[in-house]
């Protein structure tokens, strides 16, 4: 049968149900049965929506270069984790390279990540700094992320669309927007351009000037990812004349959708 299996991890649910708290445990164990039990034609979809540090860490016994991981932050990470040179493992912070590796486990031939975390960077008994924020992040066969930003840019929340803008225009391309519109496909290449174009068009805008927001990808995938068919209902439209397109104060209007008028007998 078709169907979705949905877990999602907040902190008001966590109030209730302690095992649904953004625990750094709780998200582990999370990720460890969403990926088990796939198979080949299963899709996984993994969000996360938070705050995401950058630590360089210094090899203990002084031999190695140092290391850059990059971390989410779960509910209960602490201020001065201790980080495991070889692995980048720690037990209250998640590291980007360990939900892959997680991920990479599954036998799906289809896993998506999806990160909106602003890129602060820390050090650890180091004193220079590293832009690589993807560091130990190899996905596998069928792995592709897309993270709200590059490195040194910061992840935006709007006031107008009330929300963070890169979920916003992802949650908008799942609903229809990103969709073929001779199919009604949504795969991730088309998700992602609607994303990126979107932050592109609209960021300055409901940010404010100089605001810049490009999302990133990286992939080892080289075969397409269909996410969903959208929805597609067909009316009877009266004779008439009337506009078609967005009008210029409309959130999510890209720069090419100028309106026309139309007339029909």
């Amino acid at each position: 049968s078709h169907g979705y299996q949905v877990t999602m991890l907040t902190t008001s649910a966590g109030k209730d149900n302690p095992r649904l708290a953004p625990t750094a445990a709780n998200v582990r164990k999370a990720l460890e049965q969403l990926s088990e039990g796939k198979t080949e034609k299963d899709i996984i979809l993994t969000a996360f929506s938070g705050h995401g540090v950058h630590y360089i860490v210094k090899d203990p016994l002084n031999k190695g270069p140092r290391r850059s991981f990059q971390f989410l932050c779960p509910e209960d990470a602490d201020q001065n984790p201790k980080i495991e040179y070889e692995t980048g493992i720690t037990p209250r912070y998640l590291g980007v390279h360990e939900m892959v590796s997680l991920l990479n486990r599954s036998s799906s031939r289809h896993k998506l990540l999806f990160i909106d975390a602003c890129r602060n960077e820390n050090e650890l008994q180091a004193r220079e700094k590293s832009t690589d924020t993807t560091s130990g992040v190899i996905p596998g066969p069928g792995m592709r992320l897309l993270f709200s930003c590059k490195s040194g840019e910061k992840s935006y929340e709007s006031k107008v669309v009330k929300a963070g803008l890169f979920f916003h225009y992802l949650i908008e391309g799942l609903k229809g927007a990103a969709a073929d519109q001779n199919t009604g496909e949504i795969s991730y290449d088309l998700l992602k351009h609607y994303v990126t174009v979107s932050l592109r068009d609209n960021a300055e805008r409901l940010i404010g000037s100089g605001g810049v927001q490009v999302p990133y990808s990286m992939t080892g995938m080289d075969e397409k990812t269909t996410l969903t068919m959208a929805r597609l209902e067909f009316i009877m439209i009266k004779k008439g004349i009337f506009n078609t397109g967005s009008p210029r104060t409309e959130i999510g209007r890209q720069h090419d959708e100028n309106q026309l008028e139309i007339r029909i007998n």
